[in-house]
């Protein structure tokens, strides 16, 4: 029967350093939710501006942004991709 072998989690880390494949991975994350983020934060700065020059209720500017997201969705989701 072979004896099992335990590795120290927290000494492992510590004896590695954060490779540059790593912090590419990190960044790459970052960007993409920056970016997915934007169209969120753009509707919202810019939906005072909508209400008032084009006449629309609050429930039109929420189907506004329902929409983007569904087409978001959609897109990701299709066969055979975007």
């Amino acid at each position: 029967m072979a004896i099992p072998h335990t590795v120290d989690v927290t000494a492992f880390i510590d004896r590695h350093r954060v490779s540059r494949f790593q912090t590419l991975i990190v960044v790459l994350c970052f960007l993409i939710v920056a970016i997915d983020g934007f169209d969120t934060a753009a509707i919202g700065f810019i939906a005072p501006v909508l209400h008032l020059q084009w006449q629309l209720e609050p429930a039109q500017l929420g189907t506004c942004r329902a929409d983007g997201r569904r087409a978001r969705i959609r897109a990701v989701w299709r066969p055979g991709g975007a």
